[in-house]
């Protein structure tokens, strides 16, 4: 029975990853068109998935609490590999074993969609910092500046403007 139960928070968790995944596909999209509205959507949208895989996440860990007593499993930290070499056969190991192949693969997609969007975001703020440096940047490269003035009495230079005043 523990078996059953910890195959069908694997499928939850699995779903929830997927739904993971397709947020983090529209996310890449979002981030590649700009459109911080929908990026602000799409990331409340991950926070709350994440809460989810929290609370299936500890439901989890007390699913194969059950099965290491219930097996008599002797390892200080049980990955779930470890537990379906220790599980005698059946018809739920053999799921269970289907369930954490399609996990293991769903996760190294998502993980490898993370990292594209982390590198999206990161030009991004490069661009931005790029640009507002080209704004603020007067110090060393100056379209336009003052004249320095100069000692005027040592010489007969008179600068003129554009209005004459005496006119």
């Amino acid at each position: 029975m523990s078996l059953q139960l910890l195959c069908r928070n694997l499928r939850e968790i699995i779903g929830t990853n997927q739904q993971i995944y397709q947020l983090a596909t529209e996310k890449k999209d979002i981030l590649i068109v700009g459109n911080i509205d929908a990026l602000a959507r799409v990331v409340q949208q991950e926070g709350e998935l994440i809460k989810r895989m929290g609370k299936l996440e500890a439901e989890r860990q007390q699913l194969v609490n059950h099965i290491i007593q219930q097996y008599d499993i002797r390892q200080n930290e049980v990955r779930l590999s470890d537990l379906l070499a220790q599980v005698p056969n059946s018809p739920d190991k053999e799921e269970l074993s289907q369930l954490f192949v399609e996990l293991s693969a769903l996760l190294s997609e998502v993980h490898s969609l993370n990292e594209l969007n982390q590198q999206l975001i990161e030009n991004s703020l490069d661009f931005v910092n790029y640009s507002i440096e080209l704004f603020t940047d007067t110090e060393d490269e100056q379209i336009y500046q003052k004249p320095i003035a100069q000692d005027t009495s040592s010489t007969n230079y008179q600068r003129r403007s554009i209005f004459d005043t005496k006119a």
